[in-house]
């Protein structure tokens, strides 16, 4: 161990400190004292990682969800689309309505989406080339429940070994406990991501979204609604601090 900077400090047995400059060999009796004004390099825990040395893959879905986050026959009442038979009601164009909520499914949410998302419930994977002491999950809202991460053998971590958190910024990490020796090789993280129940303002910005790609007349206030879809989703982008 090497001082970075001068240290004055006496060995045991001797009346009057030494002096050492920056790169002298530090006597391992000193160590703890140098370390308090860091007047030495902190240790290296070879099995830590930084954030630089571990790259993320692209992330994998691996189950869709099971049904629209908006029903058709909902965006179809809101654009006015229905036909009543007394108390029944029939969708007009259900097949275009249908294309158009995913159509605007596909624009906000995924890795790829503006909003980097989940809109319901879907299960995600993200592989990483190594363990590091806190793994961000970008897609969100990332549950706790369902979570598994393993190493490259396949063997799960168990659970009491890491937390999960949000940052200032609305991301899902992993945090693992510090005393916790991290495995060597990759990473792979399980987890689940979505809304119990879509918030109203993504419900509003997808039934404009639909109303932009059906109604030929909305088309001619296109910049107006497209205002309106943006104020409604904003606060749902991600963003990194």
């Amino acid at each position: 161990m090497k001082f970075i900077k001068p240290f004055r400090g006496a060995l045991k047995g001797e009346a009057f400190p030494r002096e050492y400059k920056a790169g002298d060999d530090c006597p391992p009796e000193l160590e703890r004292a140098a370390r308090a004004p860091v007047h030495l390099r902190p240790r290296r825990n070879p099995q830590r990682r930084t954030r630089a040395t571990t790259d993320m893959h692209r992330p994998v879905l691996l189950t869709p969800a099971s049904e629209l986050p908006i029903s058709v026959d909902e965006v179809a009442r809101l654009l006015n689309k229905v036909v009543w038979n007394g108390d029944d009601m029939e969708v007009e164009d259900a097949e275009n309505i249908e294309f158009a909520i995913l159509s605007a499914i596909h624009h906000y949410e995924g890795w790829n989406g503006i909003l980097g998302i989940s809109l319901a419930l879907q299960e995600w994977r993200h592989d990483f080339d190594a363990f590091q002491p806190e793994m961000h999950l970008p897609l969100g809202p990332v549950l706790p429940n369902g979570m598994t991460v393993k190493d490259e053998d396949g063997v799960e971590v168990p659970i009491t070994e890491y937390v999960l958190r949000y940052d200032a910024g609305g991301r899902a990490s992993i945090l693992f406990n510090a005393d916790y020796p991290l495995p060597a090789g990759s990473a792979s993280v399980t987890y689940q991501a979505g809304f119990s129940e879509l918030p109203n303002d993504i419900k509003a910005a997808i039934v404009l979204r639909a109303q932009l790609l059906l109604d030929e007349a909305a088309t001619g206030n296109g910049q107006y609604l497209e205002r309106a879809e943006e104020s409604l989703i904003a606060k749902y982008r991600r963003y990194q601090l």
